[in-house]
This record gives C-alpha cells, structure tokens and sequence, in this order.
C-alpha cells in the first residue's frame, strides 16, 4: 500500500507537470520551504510536506534527476482582493461530480471544460464565458482525496481558480469560451449537464479503484 506523501507525488508526476520538452523546468517537483510545487502553467499544485533536508531548494523530474528550483511558483498566487467570488460548499460539491463525471469525456472528438456560472467577461475583443477544464478541476479534488481534505473555491480578481485547504492549494487557470463561437475548440457544459451527462467514451477501460 502507498503512503499519503507516495500517491502525492505520484498524482503531482502524472497529473500536475508539463510532459512538454519546451517546458523543462515545468517537468519537475520543486521543494522549497516546506511545500511541494507542481505545474505545467495551467494548473499549479502547492502541498505541505515533509521532506528530506536535502531536497530543499532542488526541483526533481519523475526520473529522478534533480536541479536548483528557479521557478517562483509562489509569485502566481493570487492574495484575496475585493471582487473575489467564492463558491458554497454545495457548489463545491457539485462541480467534485461533474468534474468526476466528464474529465475523460470527448464530444465532437473535443475535451469538455465546464462552467461554473460566473458573470459573462470581455475578452480578446468578445464577450466569453469563464470555463475550466474538467481533467483540471478533478485532478484538484483528487490531489484533495488524498489528504481527505475539503477546499474553499475562491475565483480571484484576476480570473484564476485558487481551491484552499489547510495544506494544499491549488490554480487552475480558466479558458475563455466566446460566447457566439462556431468551432470551439473545448466543449463547454454547465455543472448540472456535466453532472447528468451519460454517454461514456468509447474505447475507455473503466477507472482502476485508485482513480476513483
């Protein structure tokens, strides 16, 4: 049986870093001052850990092939500001299903990002919703599984996801879906359709217990 910090680390790998070879640093696990930091520029992940000494300060790639951390992570994290919105729990427990539901979903070939109800925003020249991408959002809540920790979701001033718990944050940077678009490139659904959606991908083995 894997320990807590081992699921961590695994989920932080598969789930977290950038498997792109443009983003080399991105591909690794950074430990500094207590935290395991995570990221491939979309999602950051932000875990209280307990780690050898020797660690602090080095990033570490699933190889294990370590370097000096250069990237400041902390710096993206948003302070709470006035205009933030913050979700009921209910809401919370709501968007946990539907992520869960549709995050290996594909309609029309494209992946599904939903959304939340938020106010309709100008963006790039066009009035869009903000969405977030299901495979995301339930990478966050597993990551929060493991802890058996709940978040507080906070939609910050500056348009990011931050999901908070007492040891673990979490960003997710949002997708702007226009709202008169002909060919999107993600699918968008609202919570309550990704919490009803049926039809199951084809050629998808069913999730192993550890992924659920």
């Amino acid at each position: 049986m894997k320990t807590e910090i081992a699921k961590i680390y695994d989920l932080l790998f598969k789930r977290f870093v950038s498997k792109r070879d443009d983003n080399y640093m991105l591909s690794h696990i950074a430990h500094e001052n207590g935290f395991l930091y995570a990221s491939n520029g979309h999602i950051l992940a932000k875990v209280k850990a307990d780690y050898p000494a020797e660690r602090e300060g080095r990033a570490f790639s699933e190889t294990g092939s370590s370097e000096k951390s250069t990237v400041n992570y902390e710096k993206t994290i948003p302070k709470k500001r006035d205009g933030d919105i913050y979700l009921s729990d209910e809401e919370v427990k709501n968007l946990k299903v539907a992520s869960k539901n549709v995050w290996r979903t594909k309609i029309d070939e494209k992946k599904v990002v939903i959304n939340i109800g938020l106010p309709k925003v100008y963006y790039d020249y066009q009035d869009c919703y903000m969405t977030f991408r299901a495979e995301y959002l339930y990478s966050a809540f597993r990551l929060f599984d493991i802890r058996k920790e709940f978040p507080i979701i906070q939609i910050s001033a500056s348009k990011v996801m931050a999901l908070k718990s007492e040891t673990i944050t979490v960003l997710i940077m949002p997708v702007m879906a226009a709202v008169e678009e002909d060919d999107p490139f993600f699918i968008a659904l609202t919570i309550q359709e990704a919490m009803n959606f049926k039809n199951k991908p084809k050629n998808v083995r069913d999730l192993a217990w550890y992924e659920r």
